[in-house]
């Protein structure tokens, strides 16, 4: 994490050093975006666990690991060369939810009661980072990004019983990186459209279940971002 932190600082170091140095026919550029796209969790152990204990019968598995991300961005971007800007941003996302069901059913005359076991795992974040942009031709443009996160978990259980039913809930936090890439088309001189891919990695360290846990969620999101720039 702690180089992580020295490469975002040099980054934008160099970025308001070049500013300076840039040609002054040349400007910055403040902007504010808008991103939007489905959100894919990966799969780590505690949304989707191994079965443990004895059981005689059968379990079937239901995953949802896809749902809907909405982030907001903005930041400033200085002239690097005639079609290069580069400065930072930050912003906020929400990466929706993924959710796993585990119905459990005995075997024929088995006395062990069925159950169902539900879980939850949400992830939001605010961010900040670098951002670079790369004008191609007249209205194309590549953006890329990345930086660091302060990643916010929220983690249910709900098992339900023939005669009973429980609820625990988790909340976890910790730092962990971003980065992105953007193919984009200007509309106008100041509003354009892109098509997006841009990874998060959550990871958590904690107690769960008075275990101690590490978890690497991993989450893509591909998608559309709107951007508005202005000088």
């Amino acid at each position: 994490m702690k180089h992580v932190l020295i490469t975002v600082a040099l980054v934008a170091a160099v970025a308001m050093a070049s500013a300076a140095r840039a040609d002054t026919a040349e400007v910055g550029e403040g902007f504010l975006s808008l991103q939007a796209g489905q959100s894919r969790f990966e799969s780590n152990p505690l949304l989707m666990p191994r079965q443990s204990g004895l059981f005689v019968g059968t379990r079937e598995e239901h995953f949802d690991r896809h749902d809907q991300a909405f982030g907001i961005a903005g930041g400033y971007r200085w002239p690097l060369a005639e079609s290069i800007k580069l400065g930072v941003e930050g912003g906020y996302i929400d990466l929706g939810d993924a959710t796993a069901r585990y119905d459990r059913h005995p075997a024929f005359l088995i006395p062990n009661p069925g159950s169902t076991e539900k879980r939850r795992e949400g992830v939001k974040a605010p961010f900040v980072g670098v951002n670079g942009r790369w004008i191609i031709g007249d209205a194309w443009s590549l953006t890329a990004r990345g930086g660091i996160a302060r990643y916010r978990a929220t983690f249910d259980v709900d098992n339900r019983y023939s005669d009973a039913s429980t609820h625990d809930s988790y909340k976890r936090s910790d730092m962990s990186y971003y980065y992105g890439i953007a193919f984009g088309y200007d509309v106008t001189e100041q509003l354009g459209i892109a098509l997006s891919f841009d990874r998060f990695n959550p990871e958590f360290r904690g107690q769960t279940y008075a275990q101690p846990q590490k978890e690497s969620v991993s989450v893509t999101v591909p998608g559309l971002r709107m951007e508005y720039r202005f000088q």
